[in-house]
Protein backbone atom coordinates (compact mmCIF):
# COMPACT_ATOMS: atom_id res chain seq x y z
CA UNK A 1 0.00 0.00 0.00
CA UNK A 2 2.70 2.45 0.89
CA UNK A 3 4.58 1.76 -2.35
CA UNK A 4 1.42 2.19 -4.41
CA UNK A 5 0.68 5.45 -2.64
CA UNK A 6 4.11 6.82 -3.42
CA UNK A 7 3.74 5.90 -7.06
CA UNK A 8 0.43 7.72 -7.29
CA UNK A 9 1.64 10.87 -5.56
CA UNK A 10 4.90 11.27 -7.44
CA UNK A 11 3.43 12.38 -10.80
CA UNK A 12 1.20 14.91 -9.03
CA UNK A 13 4.15 16.43 -7.20
CA UNK A 14 6.21 16.60 -10.36
CA UNK A 15 3.34 18.31 -12.14
CA UNK A 16 2.93 20.79 -9.30
CA UNK A 17 6.62 21.61 -9.31
CA UNK A 18 6.57 22.09 -13.08
CA UNK A 19 3.63 24.51 -12.88
CA UNK A 20 5.24 26.49 -10.09
CA UNK A 21 8.47 26.87 -12.02
CA UNK A 22 6.58 27.91 -15.13
CA UNK A 23 4.72 30.66 -13.24
CA UNK A 24 7.93 31.82 -11.63
CA UNK A 25 9.68 32.11 -14.97
CA UNK A 26 6.87 34.39 -16.14
CA UNK A 27 7.42 36.87 -13.32
CA UNK A 28 11.16 36.64 -12.78
CA UNK A 29 13.80 38.08 -15.09
CA UNK A 30 12.56 37.08 -18.55
CA UNK A 31 13.51 40.52 -19.83
CA UNK A 32 16.65 42.36 -20.92
CA UNK A 33 18.97 43.66 -18.20
CA UNK A 34 20.96 46.77 -19.12
CA UNK A 35 24.65 47.02 -18.16
CA UNK A 36 25.64 49.94 -15.97
CA UNK A 37 27.76 52.90 -17.01
CA UNK A 38 28.63 53.42 -13.34
CA UNK A 39 27.39 53.09 -9.78
CA UNK A 40 28.04 55.86 -7.29
CA UNK A 41 29.80 54.84 -4.09
CA UNK A 42 27.57 53.36 -1.42
CA UNK A 43 26.13 55.50 1.38
CA UNK A 44 23.66 53.15 3.13
CA UNK A 45 23.47 55.46 6.14
CA UNK A 46 21.93 58.17 3.94
CA UNK A 47 18.81 56.24 2.90
CA UNK A 48 18.71 57.94 -0.49
CA UNK A 49 15.38 58.28 -2.25
CA UNK A 50 14.87 60.56 -5.26
CA UNK A 51 16.96 61.93 -8.15
CA UNK A 52 16.89 65.06 -10.31
CA UNK A 53 19.05 65.73 -13.39
CA UNK A 54 20.47 69.14 -14.31
CA UNK A 55 22.59 70.25 -17.26
CA UNK A 56 24.17 73.68 -17.73
CA UNK A 57 23.03 75.80 -20.68
CA UNK A 58 26.40 75.34 -22.38
CA UNK A 59 26.07 71.57 -21.74
CA UNK A 60 29.54 71.40 -20.22
CA UNK A 61 28.32 70.41 -16.74
CA UNK A 62 25.79 67.70 -15.86
CA UNK A 63 24.84 66.81 -12.29
CA UNK A 64 22.41 64.51 -10.54
CA UNK A 65 20.96 65.66 -7.22
CA UNK A 66 19.96 62.86 -4.84
CA UNK A 67 18.00 63.21 -1.58
CA UNK A 68 19.30 61.51 1.57
CA UNK A 69 16.41 61.03 3.99
CA UNK A 70 18.42 59.96 7.02
CA UNK A 71 21.42 62.30 6.74
CA UNK A 72 19.28 65.30 5.81
CA UNK A 73 21.32 66.22 2.75
CA UNK A 74 21.18 66.43 -1.01
CA UNK A 75 24.08 64.49 -2.55
CA UNK A 76 25.52 65.86 -5.78
CA UNK A 77 27.26 63.67 -8.37
CA UNK A 78 28.78 64.16 -11.80
CA UNK A 79 26.15 62.74 -14.16
CA UNK A 80 28.84 61.66 -16.65
CA UNK A 81 30.92 59.42 -14.42
CA UNK A 82 29.30 59.28 -10.97
CA UNK A 83 32.09 61.18 -9.19
CA UNK A 84 31.01 62.82 -5.94
CA UNK A 85 30.71 66.60 -6.23
CA UNK A 86 29.46 67.61 -2.79
CA UNK A 87 26.56 68.02 -0.38
CA UNK A 88 23.83 70.61 -0.25
CA UNK A 89 23.28 71.61 3.39
CA UNK A 90 22.86 69.20 6.28
CA UNK A 91 20.14 68.02 8.62
CA UNK A 92 18.69 71.00 10.47
CA UNK A 93 15.47 72.97 10.89
CA UNK A 94 16.52 76.36 9.51
CA UNK A 95 15.57 77.91 6.20
CA UNK A 96 17.47 76.23 3.39
CA UNK A 97 18.31 73.27 5.61
CA UNK A 98 16.63 69.91 5.47
CA UNK A 99 14.46 67.65 7.59
CA UNK A 100 14.11 64.31 5.81
CA UNK A 101 14.33 65.50 2.19
CA UNK A 102 12.37 63.24 -0.13
CA UNK A 103 11.08 64.40 -3.52
CA UNK A 104 13.32 66.55 -5.72
CA UNK A 105 12.78 68.44 -8.98
CA UNK A 106 14.80 70.57 -11.38
CA UNK A 107 13.08 73.07 -13.67
CA UNK A 108 15.51 75.10 -15.76
CA UNK A 109 18.05 76.40 -13.21
CA UNK A 110 15.85 75.99 -10.13
CA UNK A 111 16.08 73.10 -7.66
CA UNK A 112 13.06 72.15 -5.51
CA UNK A 113 13.51 69.89 -2.47
CA UNK A 114 10.50 68.44 -0.62
CA UNK A 115 10.98 67.96 3.13
CA UNK A 116 8.61 65.50 4.71
CA UNK A 117 9.30 66.26 8.36
CA UNK A 118 9.45 70.04 7.91
CA UNK A 119 6.34 70.00 5.67
CA UNK A 120 7.85 72.45 3.21
CA UNK A 121 9.59 72.82 -0.14
CA UNK A 122 12.98 74.53 -0.24
CA UNK A 123 14.02 76.33 -3.42
CA UNK A 124 17.58 76.89 -4.68
CA UNK A 125 19.05 78.44 -7.81
CA UNK A 126 21.58 76.46 -9.83
CA UNK A 127 24.46 76.01 -10.18
CA UNK A 128 25.39 78.24 -7.24
CA UNK A 129 22.89 76.47 -4.93
CA UNK A 130 21.73 79.82 -3.59
CA UNK A 131 18.74 79.52 -1.28
CA UNK A 132 15.74 81.38 -2.74
CA UNK A 133 12.71 80.57 -0.62
CA UNK A 134 10.67 77.95 1.22
CA UNK A 135 6.98 77.31 0.59
CA UNK A 136 4.22 75.02 1.80
CA UNK A 137 4.46 75.55 5.57
CA UNK A 138 0.75 76.23 5.91
CA UNK A 139 -0.52 73.84 3.25
CA UNK A 140 1.54 70.65 3.56
CA UNK A 141 1.34 68.03 6.29
CA UNK A 142 3.37 65.00 5.15
CA UNK A 143 4.72 65.74 1.65
CA UNK A 144 6.64 63.30 -0.54
CA UNK A 145 6.81 63.66 -4.32
CA UNK A 146 7.02 66.64 -6.65
CA UNK A 147 6.52 67.35 -10.37
CA UNK A 148 6.21 70.47 -12.45
CA UNK A 149 6.65 72.34 -15.70
CA UNK A 150 7.63 75.75 -17.05
CA UNK A 151 4.82 77.83 -18.53
CA UNK A 152 5.68 78.63 -22.13
CA UNK A 153 4.00 82.05 -21.97
CA UNK A 154 4.95 83.75 -18.70
CA UNK A 155 7.90 81.41 -17.87
CA UNK A 156 6.49 80.73 -14.42
CA UNK A 157 6.86 77.34 -12.77
CA UNK A 158 3.84 75.29 -11.82
CA UNK A 159 4.59 72.56 -9.30
CA UNK A 160 2.53 69.69 -7.91
CA UNK A 161 3.28 68.01 -4.57
CA UNK A 162 1.85 64.82 -3.07
CA UNK A 163 0.78 64.98 0.58
CA UNK A 164 0.21 61.87 2.71
CA UNK A 165 -1.32 62.50 6.12
CA UNK A 166 -3.34 59.47 7.27
CA UNK A 167 -1.85 57.28 4.55
CA UNK A 168 -4.16 54.43 3.62
CA UNK A 169 -7.38 56.38 4.05
CA UNK A 170 -9.13 57.63 0.90
CA UNK A 171 -8.76 61.42 0.63
CA UNK A 172 -9.24 64.03 -2.10
CA UNK A 173 -6.59 66.45 -0.86
CA UNK A 174 -3.42 64.47 -1.58
CA UNK A 175 -2.16 66.67 -4.44
CA UNK A 176 -1.49 70.40 -3.98
CA UNK A 177 -0.08 72.92 -6.45
CA UNK A 178 1.61 76.31 -6.69
CA UNK A 179 2.58 78.87 -9.30
CA UNK A 180 5.97 80.53 -8.87
CA UNK A 181 7.33 83.49 -10.83
CA UNK A 182 11.02 84.35 -10.88
CA UNK A 183 11.31 88.03 -11.74
CA UNK A 184 13.23 90.46 -9.56
CA UNK A 185 11.65 88.77 -6.57
CA UNK A 186 10.27 85.27 -6.12
CA UNK A 187 6.47 85.50 -6.34
CA UNK A 188 4.55 82.51 -4.96
CA UNK A 189 0.86 81.73 -5.35
CA UNK A 190 -0.78 78.71 -3.75
CA UNK A 191 -3.37 77.32 -6.18
CA UNK A 192 -5.01 74.90 -3.75
CA UNK A 193 -5.89 71.21 -3.91
CA UNK A 194 -5.51 69.78 -7.40
CA UNK A 195 -8.53 67.88 -8.70
CA UNK A 196 -10.93 65.77 -6.66
CA UNK A 197 -9.63 62.27 -7.32
CA UNK A 198 -9.61 60.01 -4.28
CA UNK A 199 -6.18 58.60 -3.34
CA UNK A 200 -5.02 56.48 -0.41
CA UNK A 201 -1.23 56.62 -0.56
CA UNK A 202 0.61 58.68 -3.16
CA UNK A 203 4.27 59.57 -3.48
CA UNK A 204 5.55 59.59 -7.05
CA UNK A 205 4.07 62.12 -9.46
CA UNK A 206 5.19 63.29 -12.91
CA UNK A 207 3.76 65.46 -15.66
CA UNK A 208 3.69 65.73 -19.44
CA UNK A 209 2.89 69.36 -20.23
CA UNK A 210 2.67 68.86 -23.99
CA UNK A 211 0.00 66.15 -23.64
CA UNK A 212 -1.68 67.90 -20.68
CA UNK A 213 -1.24 64.85 -18.46
CA UNK A 214 -0.27 64.23 -14.82
CA UNK A 215 0.68 60.68 -13.80
CA UNK A 216 0.23 59.67 -10.16
CA UNK A 217 1.39 56.42 -8.55
CA UNK A 218 -1.19 55.00 -6.15
CA UNK A 219 0.89 52.87 -3.77
CA UNK A 220 -1.88 51.45 -1.62
CA UNK A 221 -1.35 47.67 -1.70
CA UNK A 222 -4.87 46.91 -2.92
CA UNK A 223 -4.52 49.47 -5.76
CA UNK A 224 -0.82 49.65 -6.76
CA UNK A 225 -1.27 51.29 -10.13
CA UNK A 226 -0.62 54.54 -11.98
CA UNK A 227 -3.49 56.84 -12.88
CA UNK A 228 -3.56 59.70 -15.38
CA UNK A 229 -5.13 63.06 -14.54
CA UNK A 230 -5.88 65.97 -16.83
CA UNK A 231 -3.19 68.55 -16.12
CA UNK A 232 -5.66 71.43 -16.42
CA UNK A 233 -8.52 70.39 -14.16
CA UNK A 234 -7.36 67.21 -12.41
CA UNK A 235 -10.10 65.05 -13.87
CA UNK A 236 -9.41 61.34 -14.19
CA UNK A 237 -8.51 60.08 -17.67
CA UNK A 238 -9.32 56.59 -18.88
CA UNK A 239 -6.12 54.94 -20.15
CA UNK A 240 -4.63 51.42 -20.44
CA UNK A 241 -2.83 52.14 -17.15
CA UNK A 242 -6.18 51.69 -15.38
CA UNK A 243 -5.98 47.94 -15.88
CA UNK A 244 -2.20 47.51 -15.88
CA UNK A 245 -1.29 45.62 -12.72
CA UNK A 246 2.06 46.31 -11.06
CA UNK A 247 3.47 43.13 -9.52
CA UNK A 248 4.95 44.97 -6.55
CA UNK A 249 4.86 48.72 -5.87
CA UNK A 250 4.82 51.58 -8.41
CA UNK A 251 7.58 54.06 -7.66
CA UNK A 252 9.81 56.31 -9.79
CA UNK A 253 8.47 57.79 -13.04
CA UNK A 254 10.39 59.52 -15.82
CA UNK A 255 9.38 60.95 -19.20
CA UNK A 256 11.58 61.16 -22.30
CA UNK A 257 9.64 63.30 -24.80
CA UNK A 258 12.27 62.91 -27.49
CA UNK A 259 11.80 59.13 -27.46
CA UNK A 260 8.05 59.30 -26.76
CA UNK A 261 8.28 56.98 -23.77
CA UNK A 262 7.52 56.86 -20.07
CA UNK A 263 9.61 54.73 -17.70
CA UNK A 264 7.91 53.41 -14.56
CA UNK A 265 9.50 51.53 -11.67
CA UNK A 266 8.03 48.35 -10.18
CA UNK A 267 9.93 48.19 -6.88
CA UNK A 268 11.05 44.83 -5.51
CA UNK A 269 13.89 43.49 -3.39
CA UNK A 270 14.56 40.58 -5.73
CA UNK A 271 12.56 41.19 -8.91
CA UNK A 272 13.05 44.92 -9.55
CA UNK A 273 11.84 45.91 -13.01
CA UNK A 274 11.15 48.94 -15.16
CA UNK A 275 8.23 49.22 -17.57
CA UNK A 276 8.44 51.29 -20.73
CA UNK A 277 5.12 52.78 -21.85
CA UNK A 278 4.20 54.55 -25.05
CA UNK A 279 3.94 58.26 -24.30
CA UNK A 280 0.86 58.84 -26.43
CA UNK A 281 -1.44 55.95 -25.56
CA UNK A 282 0.24 54.66 -22.36
CA UNK A 283 0.41 51.06 -23.56
CA UNK A 284 3.25 48.78 -22.46
CA UNK A 285 6.16 48.61 -24.92
CA UNK A 286 8.86 46.76 -23.01
CA UNK A 287 10.17 45.64 -19.62
CA UNK A 288 13.82 45.96 -18.59
CA UNK A 289 16.06 45.32 -15.63
CA UNK A 290 19.12 47.27 -14.51
CA UNK A 291 22.29 45.47 -13.51
CA UNK A 292 23.21 45.92 -9.86
CA UNK A 293 20.03 47.86 -9.05
CA UNK A 294 17.26 46.62 -6.78
CA UNK A 295 14.54 47.99 -4.48
CA UNK A 296 14.36 51.23 -6.49
CA UNK A 297 12.58 54.34 -5.24
CA UNK A 298 13.47 57.29 -7.46
CA UNK A 299 14.62 57.50 -11.06
CA UNK A 300 15.58 60.33 -13.40
CA UNK A 301 16.60 60.70 -17.03
CA UNK A 302 19.02 63.05 -18.74
CA UNK A 303 20.58 63.58 -22.14
CA UNK A 304 24.35 63.91 -22.41
CA UNK A 305 25.66 64.42 -25.91
CA UNK A 306 23.48 62.27 -28.15
CA UNK A 307 22.72 59.65 -25.50
CA UNK A 308 19.85 59.34 -23.03
CA UNK A 309 20.70 57.98 -19.59
CA UNK A 310 18.49 56.47 -16.91
CA UNK A 311 19.57 57.05 -13.30
CA UNK A 312 18.07 54.74 -10.69
CA UNK A 313 18.41 54.40 -6.92
CA UNK A 314 19.77 51.04 -5.78
CA UNK A 315 18.44 49.81 -2.43
CA UNK A 316 18.57 53.22 -0.67
CA UNK A 317 22.39 53.32 -0.88
CA UNK A 318 23.68 54.38 -4.33
CA UNK A 319 22.70 55.41 -7.87
CA UNK A 320 23.28 53.49 -11.08
CA UNK A 321 23.55 55.04 -14.55
CA UNK A 322 22.38 53.24 -17.71
CA UNK A 323 22.63 54.21 -21.37
CA UNK A 324 19.21 53.81 -22.99
CA UNK A 325 20.61 54.03 -26.50
CA UNK A 326 21.25 50.30 -26.35
CA UNK A 327 17.45 50.01 -26.61
CA UNK A 328 16.62 52.93 -28.92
Amino acid sequence: MMNNLKIKIAPILIGAIFILQSCTSESFKNFKTLPEEFHTFQTPQSNIDSIAFWKSKDELISHIYVTGKEDGAVHIYNANNGDFVGFLKKNSSGLGEFQRPNGILVLEDILYVVERDAHKISIFSLPELTFESSIGFNELQYPYGIAGFTDSIDKSHKIFVTDNPNAGLPQKDRIKHWKINYNEDVQIKYLGIFGNQMFRKVETIACDKELNRLLVAEEETSKNKIVSLNLTDGNLESTPLDTFKFLYEPEGLALIPELDIWIATDQSDNDNRFYIFDRMNLTLLDTIGLNGVTNTDGIAVGKIGEDWFLYAVDDDRRVGSFNLNVLY
